[in-house]
């Protein structure tokens, strides 16, 4: 590659760097795929007045990271209280948009296993069936709920965000 080239490729790898912006949460930072907005309280309807919510839109789709605290900490080794606050949070959200669930798996983090769950519903936007993505991590008394919605109605499945979608639950990590 000549300089000239080079010197061209340059400042598109650094934007393409500088694109995901990473947010911190109490011990938690997560990398959002454009700049976070704090999302106004009022908006997070069915959550305690104690959530706090963060919202990244880009074309692909909608990019969530929403803090809860629980009314006890739960340990790192604690795997029935976290699968239990896991459990209650999937099955709230299939129920309150008529879901099932498409894949379930943990993830390993230093704080511990959170849960990995996507589901299809049908979008009351679109109409059209739609595939929504949500990793949710206990560490010490709060829940940090992250969700990816695929703005394409027509991508039933989720593909078109599918890369940043991996790369935002991917860059949980957590402070010791």
């Amino acid at each position: 590659m000549t300089l000239s080239r080079y010197l061209l490729v340059l400042p598109l790898l650094a934007f393409a760097a500088a694109a995901w912006q990473p947010l911190t949460v109490g011990r938690v930072t997560v990398q959002f795929p454009a700049v976070p907005t704090r999302i106004n309280n009022r908006e997070l309807v069915g959550l305690p007045s104690t959530a706090r919510g963060w919202i990244a839109r880009t074309p692909e789709g909608m990019f969530f990271l929403i803090r809860t605290k629980l009314a006890r900490p739960i340990g790192k080794r604690d795997e029935r209280g976290r699968r239990a606050i896991y459990d209650s949070i999937t099955t709230r959200a299939l129920n309150s948009l008529k879901s099932k669930v498409v894949s379930s798996a943990p993830f390993t983090t230093a704080a511990g296993v959170g849960s990995e769950v996507s589901y299809r519903y049908t979008s009351r936007y679109s109409h059209k069936p739609t595939t929504f993505f949500m990793r949710n991590l206990v560490v010490d008394s709060a829940n940090y709920f992250l969700q990816c919605v695929p703005n394409d109605p027509n991508d039933s499945l989720g593909l078109a965000c599918a890369a940043q979608r991996r790369h935002f639950f991917d860059s949980i990590t957590v402070k010791p």
